[in-house]
């Protein structure tokens, strides 16, 4: 790795900022508020970039990283299914299919850096550099960073570098100002250790993803939207602008990455999914299954029997941020009793449908004889009756509140996804009404009344399809907006700008119309995707369970 400052800089330069949102960034671009990124959006465009159809970050970052739909590259959640059992996994990088960008790059001799992008631990070597994101166990992980002593790099520009700040552990409490404060001096920390390393060398490819937009947008989007039912809690007015100033730090840090390139450098600003009002409806849906008989409780022992009777005495009788506070005193237990509700707390002798706890996301799967271990649906018109049951059972449930249906539509899994990987996508998938915030279910026909969710939801912003982009190339050379980009396409496309053959056929396109004088497309080196998956797992679940229930995700 070289330290001597070279004035080419980076070929290639991606910001990745997570959930960005294309309506707020295309607003606040047009009123002058993100000039940074405004500068790059006048020399080439500003659009949405589709996510993958779950639009979920281990999904989405996975693909960004291989050109791969989930159904190719095996990631659709934060925890996967363990293939033939009824338990999940949390995966990474080493669990993911598919030949990474840097990768293929550095065995073609490109020299690049990937700084903080999800779905990046364990590191791999590169030619360059691979520091991995917050999911990693810790920064002194043996496999945090390529080359390993670049941790000491990192802590030479911070001493105080961190991987995680927390969110829930805060606003639990009604303290909305420290996590704030935290999340942009992590983002200038990040642009820092960025610049650091992108001054000192010249880069093919630099990718850099500062992940602090979403989580701000998860637990402050009640405070921004007027239709979410809290937007005017106690002391909201001084948050009013809580989502905007995140984007402002963002802005500042892309102006600093901009002006440390060359002229010559093709940028891309990208989300990896947009972010919207936090619908909430996957928190009933376990029990909308359950009132119409399709899933069956498993008879309780004692220790179940308490704590059911402990969960419903806590609904019934404390305020909302109370069960909050209670939850956040003790780590992990939030994620680890919602867990044991999805996987231990089902009868699947007489299951025909269930959800799965998938990090913040459950979904209906079919409990398929020959799949699951007591899988009792037939495959073929037993399941096509099933699935249509399912479907209509979502479909007549009304929220409590309004009275309005709560989906939109379901989709099928073969639908949204193609591969050797698609049984670990659930069955189907709801639409949820994306102007409503559920907090009750009414089940059509028998009219019974959902009001407990299934675990404590505290965020109050949530994803949504379309992310962002902007991109623009060097002297004007951007042409023609991409049409229908998605995260799918962006490797393919930075195949094609660095003039070399992806190493195996890619889900996604590149963008020819936007860089048409640019992009040579090569064909693949390989004719089928090259599986690099060896099961590795994180020396310790229990510190990324806590940084994913911190942040809102279980």
């Amino acid at each position: 790795m070289s330290t001597s400052p070279t004035s080419g800089g980076a070929k290639v330069l991606v910001i990745g900022l997570d959930g960005a949102s294309p309506e707020l960034m295309g607003r606040w671009v047009a009123e002058g508020r993100l000039p940074h990124i405004a500068s790059v959006a006048e020399r080439g465009h500003l659009t949405t970039l589709e996510s993958t159809p779950n639009y979920l970050s281990p999904s989405a970052w996975s693909s960004f990283v291989t050109g791969l739909g989930p159904g190719n590259h095996g990631v659709f959640f934060f925890r996967d299914r363990v293939p033939g059992t009824y338990r999940t996994f949390y995966g990474n990088a080493s669990t993911r299919d598919g030949v990474p960008m840097w990768t293929a790059l550095s065995e073609a001799g490109k020299k690049v850096a990937s700084l903080f992008v999800p779905m990046t631990w364990p590191a791999v070597p590169v030619n360059g550099v691979l520091a991995a994101d917050w999911m990693a166990p810790s920064l002194h992980d043996p496999a945090y960073a390529y080359p390993r002593e670049y941790v000491a790099r990192i802590l030479q520009v911070d001493p105080d570098f961190r991987l995680h700040t927390g969110m829930n552990q805060y606003t639990c409490r009604g303290n909305y100002v420290e996590p704030l404060a935290q999340k942009k001096q992590l983002l200038r920390s990040k642009t820092a250790v960025a610049l650091d390393l992108l001054t000192s060398d010249a880069w093919d490819l630099f990718t850099v993803v500062m992940h602090e937009t979403d989580p701000i947008q998860h637990f402050y989007w009640h405070f921004l939207d007027p239709h979410h039912p809290d937007h005017n809690m106690p002391g909201a007015d001084a948050y009013r602008s809580a989502i905007l100033e995140i984007y402002q730090a963002a802005d500042e840090a892309v102006g600093r990455l901009l002006d440390a390139v060359g002229e010559d450098t093709f940028v891309f600003i990208m989300s990896d999914h947009g972010a919207g009002l936090n619908d909430g409806g996957c928190m009933y849906l376990k029990d909308l299954l359950r009132a119409v008989g399709l899933e069956a409780p498993r008879r309780a022992g004692l220790g179940q029997s308490l704590a059911r009777g402990l969960r419903r005495f806590a609904h019934r009788v404390l305020p909302e941020q109370v069960r909050y506070k209670a939850m956040a005193s003790v780590p992990g237990l939030h994620g680890k009793l919602a867990r044991a509700a999805f996987e231990s707390d089902v009868d699947w002798q007489r299951t025909q449908a269930y959800t799965f706890f998938c990090g913040s996301v459950s979904e209906p799967w079919l409990n398929v004889r020959g799949r699951e271990p007591q899988g009792q649906v037939e495959p073929g018109d037993a399941y096509e009756r099933v699935l249509e049951r399912v479907m209509e059972t979502v479909l007549e449930a009304r929220d409590l509140r309004t009275g309005e249906p709560v989906a939109e539509r379901l989709s099928r899994k073969t639908e949204l996804y193609a591969g050797p990987y698609i049984d670990r996508a659930p069955d189907l998938m709801v639409h949820w009404r994306e102007d409503l915030v559920i907090r009750g279910l009414r089940v059509g026909g028998n009219g019974t009344v959902l009001d407990k969710p299934i675990s404590e939801h505290t965020t109050s912003g949530s994803h949504r399809l379309h992310g962002v982009l902007v991109a623009a190339g060097p002297r004007n050379e951007a042409a023609e907006c991409p049409v229908n980009a998605q995260i799918i396409d962006l490797a393919p496309t930075i195949y094609g700008l660095l003039d070399m053959a992806p190493p195996h056929p890619l889900d996604g396109r590149p963008w020819t119309e936007l860089f048409p004088n640019a992009i040579r497309v090569h064909q693949p080196v390989r004719d089928r995707v090259t599986s690099v998956s060896d099961g590795a797992q994180s020396q310790d679940d229990d510190v990324v369970q806590q940084r994913l229930e911190d942040l809102g995700y279980i």
